[in-house]
């Protein structure tokens, strides 16, 4: 289990890491050089940064047409995109769609509520950089990581759970809401299906980006109009 951070979900700090620093360079470029052409962004922490590995053959079938780019940085909490995208990584866009997954790597170390209230600031944070765009903010997912499994599941419910209340069909936020939990893991929330995710329990494997994919496809494509 990790310590609890020196920061809130809700307050942006930065992760003094060079490689960290270098990919948000990396970001702040794309960001300047392909502007017009970027039309949608991935944005958030591993489980988006590995659409360009585990997930790219269904990432260069279904996105890559459309004009989306991958903006995801392995490791990164609420607090660390809220910094990135007070740093310029989302100015100057006109993007028609943003779909979002954060907090995961918040789960362990902070309550339900800061969570949510830190997801949703990333929420709100977006909204006033791309006014016109939608947010699809993406669920998290089930993990089977930490030695809790059960907890760590029911903790997950009620995050998404409040999430949802507060994004989906915020029509003032452009705010919309994906749920894939029960696609990944049973009701009797005591374990993940393993066949869907690499051998950490955590990250999702081939498989388990085409599962993201089609069951995304339908409010997906709605948004990308």
């Amino acid at each position: 289990m990790n310590s609890k951070p020196c920061t809130n979900p809700w307050t942006p700090a930065i992760r003094n890491e060079q490689w960290w620093l270098d990919r948000h360079q990396q970001i702040l470029d794309s960001t300047a050089n392909l502007g017009n052409q970027i039309k949608i962004v991935f944005i958030g922490s591993s489980l988006v940064e590995y659409w360009a590995n585990e997930g790219r053959p269904v990432w260069e079938a279904n996105y890559a047409p459309l004009g989306a780019i991958n903006y995801g940085i392995g490791g990164d909490r609420t607090e660390h995109l809220l910094w990135r995208i007070a740093n310029g990584e989302l100015d100057g866009l006109t993007l028609k769609v943003v779909v979002l997954y954060i907090g995961s790597n918040n789960v362990p170390v902070n309550t339900v509520d800061d969570i949510v209230r830190g997801v949703n600031t990333v929420v709100d944070k977006i909204h006033e950089k791309l006014p016109n765009t939608n947010i699809l903010l993406v669920g998290t997912f089930p993990r089977a990581d930490q030695s809790d499994v059960s907890g760590t599941l029911r903790k997950i419910r009620d995050i998404d759970q409040k999430l949802e209340a507060l994004v989906g069909g915020d029509t003032q936020r452009k705010g919309h809401f994906f749920d894939l939990f029960w696609f990944l893991a049973p009701s009797s929330l005591d374990r993940i299906y393993e066949h869907l995710y690499v051998g950490d329990k955590l990250h999702l494997n081939t498989e388990g980006y085409q599962v993201w994919q089609r069951e995304m496809n339908s409010i997906f494509n709605s948004l990308n109009q």
